[in-house]
């Protein structure tokens, strides 16, 4: 005999109140395996709302003040997604965020703070006023340095580490979305030649209109430069801005700066990273089954008699005969590289006195492409010393240098696609039919013998750059007895 007893359990999760009626029935010779599955029952149940509930966005609503009074135009943005909005005339905010976001408060002459989203949805939010450090960051304009509150003209600052912190190979690719009024754009992932194309508010004339980029007071490219060697980017964008360089900063002007030795004991960094790059996109091909498929129904729809039997569309499908009947399904697993690495490693040290500092760093960046002939290597290397030699001389010398490798396959990328683009479904690796020899001269039938094992993989061209380049600096004040106060 049996009897049933009703049960009504609670569950509770952040933000959710669940009642659940369990019937359970039990009998005097009862399986204790029966409790097991409800506890396990309940903690999957609980365990699935909790996940549902933290990938849920749920409305935020606060409130930011300075202690005295409400701020008004205080920018909010979620981390994670960059979305974000503004405090209304009362300094009160709202926006959807999912559990565990960050949320940066940013208003000028304040310090930036942050939140991290958690089960209160009602925040009160205090603004502390900037240090006089933060307010008197220096920004590197045409002619030197000025303290950033004082600067009038249209320039914007990219602090180096924010560009060492993403992936790229190549640092032009790193300022798009990153400043005011600079568009990037990139025509070409291929590693040595993936640069991009920047222009500043605009293409400015129907010649040249690439900005003037400076390093470390040297006019040279600054794409093959090591990320982690940058201490910041500024971008002149008026006229006021540029004026200093005439015609040549018409197009505006991008002034890198490398970084500097600090007074203190040494310090030693090492900044690295892996990763793996695959094709976004590939265009899909008929393999040797559809093809003669297709084949078939051309023919049924001129009337003619079908090429293919039913027992030759089946071996072209399971591959019994892939002498007679080849199997060619997948060309692009065959010449293409799978998760292609990207990878970037750095050592930097800095130290130095009062009167003499220096930094140095070894940068090393290996890039595979989408063939595997094609790869990059890259050495950097970076050098700059500063000596206060007198009160009144200083001498800097600066040294930057490269050398870089690409390597390439036996032709081109846009020919490669052209080619498997030709290429014939009942060709296989090694079959050359009468029909291929008519158009081997025109390359048509060439990718059916050698494109899956040559071409890709054939070095064109091995091409090896090395660029080294420094500047000796030396300055010398007049002494203070030479001197006149300003009236």
């Amino acid at each position: 005999m049996s009897r049933s007893d009703n049960f009504e359990s609670v569950l509770i999760a952040p933000g959710l109140l669940t009642k659940t009626k369990i019937i359970a029935m039990k009998s005097p010779t009862q399986n204790p395996l029966n409790g097991r599955k409800l506890f396990l029952f309940h903690f999957v149940f609980i365990f699935f709302t909790i996940s549902l509930f933290a990938q849920t966005p749920v409305p935020v609503t606060g409130k930011v003040t300075n202690g005295d009074s409400v701020l008004s135009n205080v920018t909010v943005l979620i981390k994670e997604t960059q979305q974000g909005t503004t405090t209304n005339e009362q300094g009160i905010f709202t926006l959807n965020a999912v559990y565990g976001q960050t949320l940066v408060f940013s208003y000028a002459g304040f310090e930036e703070q942050s939140l991290k989203v958690g089960t209160r949805k009602n925040l009160n939010i205090l603004m502390k006023a900037a240090t006089s450090s933060i307010l008197n960051d220096v920004v590197v304009v045409g002619y030197g340095t000025k303290i950033k509150t004082s600067v009038t003209s249209a320039i914007s600052t990219l602090k180096g580490k924010e560009v060492a912190a993403l992936p790229i190979a190549n640092l032009s690719n790193g300022l798009g979305g990153r400043v005011a009024g600079v568009i990037v754009k990139q025509g070409s992932g291929e590693p040595g030649k993936d640069g991009s194309n920047i222009y500043i508010r605009g293409i400015s004339s129907t010649g040249a209109n690439q900005p003037l980029t400076i390093v470390d007071g040297i006019p040279r490219s600054f794409q093959q430069l090591d990320p982690n060697s940058i201490e910041s980017f500024s971008v002149l964008k008026d006229a006021a801005a540029v004026a200093p360089y005439g015609v040549a900063g018409a197009n505006g002007v991008i002034l890198i700066t490398t970084k500097k030795g600090k007074a203190g004991a040494p310090s030693l960094t090492y900044n690295g990273y892996v990763g793996f790059q695959n094709p976004v996109v590939l265009p899909n091909f008929v393999n040797s089954f559809q093809y003669a498929t297709l084949r078939n129904a051309a023919a049924v729809n001129e009337g003619l008699p079908k090429p293919y039997s039913e027992t030759d569309l089946q071996k072209f499908n399971d591959g019994s005969d892939p002498d007679a009947y080849p199997t060619f399904k997948n060309i692009w697993g065959d010449i293409t590289n799978k998760n292609a690495i990207l990878t970037s490693h750095n050592i930097e040290i800095s130290g130095g006195a009062e009167r003499v500092k220096y930094y140095a760093a070894l940068g090393y960046q290996y890039q595979q492409g989408m063939w595997p002939a094609t790869f990059t290597k890259r050495y950097n290397v970076t050098l700059n010393l500063d000596a206060q030699v007198t009160n009144t001389t200083s001498v800097s010398f600066n040294l930057n240098g490269r050398i870089q490798q690409n390597n390439y396959p036996a032709v081109t990328t846009g020919r490669i696609f052209e080619l498997i683009g030709y290429l014939h479904p009942l060709y296989g690796r090694f079959v050359l039919a009468t029909e291929c020899l008519e158009l081997f001269l025109r390359e048509v039938c060439l990718t059916a013998v050698i494109l899956k094992t040559i071409l890709p993989h054939f070095i064109r061209s091995y091409l090896s750059n090395k660029n080294f380049l420094s500047c000796q600096d030396l300055k010398q004040e007049a002494p203070s007895h030479l001197t006149h106060p300003s009236r």
